[in-house]
């Protein structure tokens, strides 16, 4: 599956309608009139308006700002190089498949690497608990729980210089859970070997002794089915 980005267009009018009415989109996001008619045709220099495709087709949506220079001051008095992003998937089967956690990696990367920003904010609803989930999985970090119009929410951080820590954090723990994973597997493999080894050796010793008790060159085994078969003859 390839994740990209690229910019909404008017084109892209009747998904983020219908993306709105979805329950999961409504849940997050309950209070915002996106007034999309409008400010999809507008392109100020502090916004990118994004559409989130899978395989080519739409998905979801990404919204970055800057968020000392958006003109409605939402975020209030904020430090030069803070940027701010709202995402969601609106296609409910597009969900938990990996595409949200992609797509905001590359949100996070134009942040960082393209935009200059030296930090980033969120504001999911303190009762979003998933959201939040989500934001801490990519290192972001709780600042402060603020209200925004009618909305309680989170703010969540992400420094470009915690970033880099979070990432060297990941990789040492997926390369101990490797290491724990082949040391699980060489355990299994010796435990396995040794109990082959304890049947080898018992079915031997049962072996020996079997024809120990064989009569006539007979084994063990052989003369009890020769008396089954005897008791069938009578």
């Amino acid at each position: 599956m390839i994740v990209t980005l690229r910019s909404a267009t008017t084109n892209d009018l009747p998904h983020l309608r219908q993306w709105d009415n979805d329950p999961d989109v409504l849940a997050s996001d309950p209070n915002d009139d996106w007034n999309w008619d409008e400010e999809i045709t507008r392109t100020p220099s502090w916004r990118h308006q994004l559409i989130i495709e899978a395989d080519e087709h739409p998905v979801g949506f990404i919204q970055i700002i800057n968020a000392v220079e958006e003109e409605t001051h939402y975020w209030g008095e904020q430090a030069p190089g803070t940027y701010a992003i709202d995402i969601w998937i609106g296609v409910a089967s597009a969900r938990r498949r990996g595409i949200g956690s992609m797509a905001m990696k590359m949100a996070i990367e134009k942040c960082f690497q393209d935009l200059g920003a030296t930090r980033i904010v969120i504001d999911p609803l303190i009762g979003n608990d998933k959201a939040i989930a989500f934001y801490r999985r990519f290192g972001f970090r709780d600042v402060e729980f603020r209200t925004f119009g009618e909305d309680e929410c989170l703010v969540m951080e992400l420094r470009k210089d915690v970033l880099a820590e979070h990432e060297v954090g990941e990789h040492r723990r997926r390369r101990l859970d490797h290491a724990a994973q082949e040391r699980c597997c060489d355990r299994i493999d010796a435990i396995g070997h040794h109990h082959r080894r304890a049947r080898e050796r018992q079915f031997q010793r049962d072996r020996a002794g079997s024809r120990e008790r064989g009569v006539g060159g007979l084994e063990g085994a052989e003369l009890v089915g020769l008396a089954f078969d005897e008791m069938g003859r009578h």
